[in-house]
């Protein structure tokens, strides 16, 4: 957005596609003539647009360009430009269509209104939107992800995936299916649903178009949305994504030409020729070949495969045109489909480029390698599911600062160019398998990669007889977790055209000890009695679906980032692999937990947890500072848990924390989206600038029977006592803070904001202020919420209103009538219920939780 001169909404009033000459050489480009609807920024002498974009469609022959935007008749669109004159051929930033009065940005629906306004008021930051869903069927019940089989596949093949899971209705309806695409850009929606059933779906992986760009499913979290909500973020593995194109033929030879004509460095041509001789060794049933020199300072379409450096968009290191011709049908694929007739390379010659490149210098074959996957029709790919290996180290991964080197195919890349062209052959045997001797029973095994290998196989054995499969997949490494014995392993590498042989180690590992005592199983949890044994939960996901005890005290002071030891891990702190297990505090401490991050992700002792049976039960934190500041929006921040997807905490307690953040921000949690908080407490100073709360800072689960202390602060809007918000299916039950609160706007003893939320039977106590609007002795700003049998008091708080709740003095506050007459269940009384939630000590105190005695 700061790039963009020009910000503008506009309607398409035609578009003409046409072959044209100029500087770049012969392409297809089409014209679009667009009318302003709105000027955001910038001014323009007429209210219509010219813009020729690169790639259409004339005849039988379509240019394809990655970078440039497809437009449309009547279509609506956000547009952003470069300079002040949006005619010429790349002057377009960015273009965002407009769907209902609705933009994606920043990873959300956001209205274009509101959207409008902060854009025009140079803030990208747009304020969510309360209402209800947009869908039609409600199931009654959120959904859930159990799994998904296989967890790991293409995109744009028609592969099926199966999910498991409950909640989904027994129909389709209007539910979705979306899968992750590329952050802060929608999600790609599967629209081939073979099956829909209450437990159980069936889909392919999807490719489409997100913004009018060709796009394709990439590795990270898959939902299932329904009128009841949206599902946990379940994690899903893309091997590789393809647009369906293909060269005619069987087993085809392309053949290409290379312009040496960049001044940066010498050796380019064989850079190049390097990056295709690696396709080439993967044993695809293709073959890039080398035909020699060409001279053309330009693409053209002229049925010849040019590689180059000239003019491509700012923004881009290098581009491939691709030419399809309509209506070829290749025996082996159905449907017909576009044919492949030329693709042409250009790098980007206003940048810096090497053949041994520095810090500020682009590899040339790293980046050959990437588009020339684009001449197969692979597409791009920017999956983040939390491990840095997914999409990152893949080829065709579609970010690049140009000047990492990247020259070695990623065994997805393999499995894409041999799905497109079949394989010619196995790959060979692994050269070498490597493990350890001995071992604590948590090591990593490895062996040598294979240049057409897919996949590889591994196997373990504990007597060299009996072998059983541990693994299967594109990785060269396997981290193993046994038991004490003896064990052997073998590894084979695959392709869709076989198997190789097996390369066996020649040594047996002894296994002697685990780290943890136990089998982590729920009758036999993991149990923890030092600091480094804890630090290693957050070391390793395959630890976060697992059942852990505390069996003393802990004291994490020596990772503090000062006495150098490093830093505690965070445990699970990315929201695509959740906490899914249990940690059982056992009523032990952990004190002087530190974690001071600059680094995206959610924060606390836990970062993520999600699940219907994850769970963090009977644990005490004390002396814990927690530090999130440099926080993206997404990011949440809690003492305990960042982001509580789902999942239950009970009988926890925060006492004296300090916790600081940008969004959402809790004394205990960060974000409880669809989880369940009970007889917990926090004693927390939270600071930060939009929804905070002494326990919660955004709530859209359950917290019951809790209660906070403490200073909330912050300059922004929703800070509350408990909670800075209080959402639809927020309920808040049985609870109290005496925080004092202060804020900028919508500030609450006990709640900021309750939009749509409920509140039953709570009070609140603390000093509350506000320097701008919405503040109240309870609630800030009640939109549509529901209180009940609440109260707050008036002299403490400094404060006669509030918008819900009843306020009372401190001397009817101390006066059990008061809360009896409200229908709340006391000790020694019958009358409101047997469950003795609340105790009092009349005419001294306020009421206090029963459990609190304990």
């Amino acid at each position: 957005m700061q790039k963009a001169d020009i910000i503008c909404t506009a309607t398409v009033l035609s578009t003409q596609c046409q072959w044209k000459d100029d500087g770049r050489g012969r392409h297809i480009y089409t014209h679009v003539e667009l009318i302003i609807n709105r000027m955001i920024k910038g001014n323009l002498p007429t209210s219509l647009i010219d813009l020729e974009v690169v790639g259409g469609t004339v005849g039988d022959i379509t240019e394809y360009v990655s970078d440039s935007p497809v437009f449309r008749a009547s279509e609506q669109s956000l547009l952003f430009f470069e300079s002040d004159s949006p005619r010429p051929a790349g002057s377009i930033l960015c273009k965002i269509p407009i769907l209902d009065d609705h933009v994606f940005w920043g990873g959300r629906k956001v209205s274009l209104e509101a959207l409008c306004t902060s854009l025009a008021l140079g803030i990208e930051d747009v304020p969510d939107e309360s209402g209800p869903s947009v869908f039609a069927d409600d199931t009654g019940t959120a959904p859930n992800i159990n799994s998904i089989v296989p967890d790991i596949a293409s995109a744009g093949t028609g592969t099926e995936v199966t999910i498991h899971g409950t909640g989904f209705g027994q129909s389709r309806g209007s539910g979705k299916v979306e899968f992750f695409y590329r952050g802060g850009e929608p999600r790609i929606e599967s629209r081939a649903v073979s099956l829909w059933s209450d437990t159980q779906i069936v889909c392919t992986v999807p490719t489409g178009i997100i913004n009018d760009y060709p796009a394709s499913a990439g590795s990270g979290p898959v939902t299932v949305a329904t009128l009841s909500g949206i599902s946990n973020s379940y994690p899903f593995r893309v091997t590789f994504g393809y647009g369906g194109r293909y060269w005619w033929g069987e087993n085809p030879v392309v053949s290409y030409y290379i312009n040496e004509n960049t001044s940066d460095c010498v050796g380019e041509g064989a850079a190049v020729q390097a990056a295709a001789e690696t396709w080439n060794l993967a044993s695809a049933g293709f073959q890039l070949h080398y035909a020699g020199s060409h001279t053309s300072a330009q693409s053209s379409g002229n049925d010849k495969n040019e590689i180059l450096w000239g003019s491509t968009p700012s923004n881009a290191l290098a581009i491939t045109y691709t030419w399809l011709k309509q209506g070829f049908s290749d025996p082996r694929r159905s449907p017909p489909g576009y044919q492949i007739i030329e693709c042409d390379m250009v790098f980007n010659d206003r940048r810096n480029w090497s053949t041994n490149p520095s810090a500020f210098e682009a590899d040339v074959q790293s980046i050959a390698l990437h588009e020339l996957g684009h001449f197969f029709n692979l597409r791009d790919l920017y999956g983040d599911i939390g491990d840095s290996e997914y999409d990152e180290t893949k080829v065709m991964y579609g970010y690049s600062d140009g000047s990492t080197l990247k020259r070695s195919l990623h065994p997805d890349d393999v499995a894409g160019v041999h799905w497109i062209y079949y394989p010619t052959s196995p790959p060979a045997m692994p050269d070498s398998i490597d493990y350890p001797s001995e071992d604590d029973g948590v090591y990593t095994i490895f062996w040598d990669a294979c240049i057409a290998a897919s996949s590889y196989q591994l196997e373990r054995s504990m007597d060299g007889a009996d072998w059983v499969q541990i693994y299967s997949g594109p990785h060269i490494w396997f981290d193993e977790t046994v038991e004490n014995g003896h064990y052997r392993y073998r590894v084979a590498a695959s392709n869709a055209a076989g198997a190789s042989g097996w390369r066996t180690g020649d040594w047996r590992c002894l296994v002697q000890f685990m780290i943890w005592e136990g089998r982590g199983e729920p009758n036999d949890p993991y149990l923890i009695r030092t600091a480094d044994q804890l630090d290693r939960i957050g070391m390793d996901s395959r630890w976060w679906n697992k059942h852990f005890k505390l069996a003393a005290d802990i004291d994490l002071s020596k990772f503090d980032g000062l006495s150098g030891q490093g830093t505690f891990h965070v445990i699970a702190p990315d929201e695509s692999m959740p906490w899914t297990g249990v940690f059982d505090g056992n009523d032990h401490t952990i004190s002087n937990f530190t974690c001071i991050s600059s680094t995206s992700g959610h924060v606390g002792l836990l970062g993520c947890m999600a699940g219907p049976n994850a769970e963090i039960k009977r644990l005490r934190l004390v002396g814990a500072d927690v530090e999130h500041l440099d926080a993206s929006v997404g990011d949440r921040a809690g003492a305990l848990v960042g982001l509580l997807r789902e999942g239950t905490i009970t009988g926890c307690y925060v006492d004296d924390a300090d916790v600081s953040g940008r969004n959402r921000v809790g004394g205990l949690v960060g974000e409880n989206v669809n989880g369940k908080i009970a007889n917990c407490y926090a004693d927390a100073s939270v600071y930060g600038m939009d929804d905070v709360g002494g326990l919660v800072g955004y709530n859209s689960g359950r917290i019951n029977a809790s209660f906070t202390t403490g200073l909330i602060s912050g300059s922004g809007w929703g800070f509350g006592g408990l909670a800075g918000a209080n959402n639809p299916k927020g309920r808040i039950s049985q609870c109290y803070s005496s925080s004092t609160t202060r804020g900028g706007e919508r500030v609450g003893g006990l709640v900021g904001e309750n939009r749509q939320g409920t509140i039953v039977q709570s009070y609140s106590t603390g000093s509350v202020r506000g320097t701008k609007g919405y503040v109240g002795g309870l609630v800030g700003d009640n939109l549509n919420g529901n209180v009940e049998a609440s109260f707050w008091d008036m002299e403490t708080s400094q404060r006669t209103t509030s918008d819900g709740g009843t306020g009372k003095t401190t001397a009817q506050m101390h006066t059990a009538g008061t809360y009896l007459e409200a229908g709340w269940d006391f000790v020694d009384e019958t009358a409101n219920g047997t469950e003795d939630t609340w105790r009092i000590d009349e005419g001294k105190d306020y009421p206090r939780l029963w459990w609190e005695r304990n």
